[in-house]
């Protein structure tokens, strides 16, 4: 669980894509395992010669010895980069498969005779190799800034799409918020870059999505860079780490999100709203 005060940011290289590209040069991979499962995922984007490939799809694994799995129209075949081998490994078609009921996953044989086989090599954060007669890199992509829509968060954002469809809101708390009056904001700073954000603000989102059209309740949900102290919406309103949600009523600050508050985000909000009310629902 998340602590409860205020979390810090983390480096501006994504957290998981630091533990993967750690991993690359540490762990090693074992003959003879089964198909593996890969997720899709936004943390992560290739680049083909000079330019990023805005269709390629990147998927990794989730635990054990980590995989990345990457997809693209410009490339013949899906590439495996491989743990501890420092390998890239051009696939045939057959070696991929899908996952029955999971449209973010894929299966991958990463025991399949390789078509094409290079090496890698991590610098400055990014792994490069030439396959297929391409230089290909993978790196972080660039955060989320600014302001976001849900819609467009979850479409970006696989991760954020998945947690989202595993909550589920406290009905008595979403009925409260249905309610609410005057005109109410809740401006939530978060970045994509962010583990803990990753976890929690698609609760919100889901949240949102539940909520649907309320007279007086609007969210608002700003992108920040890991640079948060330089952010004007973080100075005006005292926010030192994401996520933070703060609660505006007829714009007035009534309250703020942070911490623990982000396990339940509707309860924290109708608390914030209805203080004791709240406490039956």
């Amino acid at each position: 669980m998340m602590p409860a005060g205020r979390t810090r940011p983390v480096a501006s290289l994504p957290f998981v894509l630091s533990c993967l590209l750690l991993s690359l040069l540490v762990l090693p991979s074992r003959a003879g395992a089964p198909p593996v499962k890969v997720l899709l995922t936004g943390h992560l984007e290739l680049t083909v010669g000079d330019a990023v490939d805005p269709e390629a799809r990147v998927y990794r694994t989730e635990g054990g010895v980590p995989r990345v799995l990457v997809e693209s129209d410009q490339l013949p075949g899906p590439v495996l980069v491989l743990a501890g081998e420092k390998k890239a490994r051009l696939l045939p078609a057959d070696a991929v498969g899908p996952v029955e009921g999971d449209p973010d996953a894929r299966a991958v044989d990463a025991n399949a005779p390789p078509l094409e086989e290079a090496s890698i090599a991590v610098q400055r954060g990014k792994v490069r190799f030439t396959l297929a007669g391409k230089t290909l890199v993978l790196g972080p992509g660039e955060p989320m800034l600014g302001d976001q829509s849900p819609e467009a968060l979850l479409a970006r954002m696989p991760e954020y799409r998945r947690n989202a469809a595993k909550y589920v809101p406290a009905r008595g708390d979403l009925a409260l918020l249905r309610r609410v009056e005057g005109q109410v904001e809740v401006l939530v700073l978060f970045g994509t870059w962010c583990p803990h954000c990753e976890r929690f603000v698609p609760r919100l989102i889901r949240v949102v999505r539940e909520l649907g059209e309320v007279p007086g309740l609007s969210f608002r949900f700003v992108g920040l860079t890991g640079e948060i102290e330089k952010d004007e919406l973080a100075r005006k309103y005292g926010v030192q780490g994401v996520p933070t949600a703060i609660v505006l009523r007829d714009g007035k600050v009534v309250g703020k999100i942070y911490g623990a508050a982000w396990e339940h985000p509707e309860a924290a909000l109708t608390t914030i709203l209805f203080g004791d009310a709240a406490a039956g629902a």
